[in-house]
């Protein structure tokens, strides 16, 4: 999933990057998702629900310091660090 507010502000390399990544691992399979809305932990339960799939198999990547939530608060979405 990716949460924005305006077209514009999607990066254009997500798309061939998951085209990438499902062509490398061929085993799973890799979606990739628009929303647009605020991306806070209420979102994130609404889209999961909604798609029905684990919060545990959603990822985001490592929050900055202007993060708004506790970890806790995303109730399993794992991160990825560099």
């Amino acid at each position: 999933m990716h949460f924005f507010d305006r077209i514009e502000d999607i990066p254009l390399d997500f798309e061939p990057n998951r085209y990438l990544l499902d062509e490398m691992y061929s085993s799973v399979t890799i979606d990739l998702v628009f929303v647009q809305a605020r991306f806070n932990p209420a979102t994130i339960l609404a889209v999961s629900k909604r798609l029905d799939i684990s919060l545990s198999m959603c990822f985001i990547q490592c929050p900055g310091e202007a993060f708004g939530w506790g970890l806790g608060d995303l109730r399993g979405v794992r991160i990825i660090t560099r």
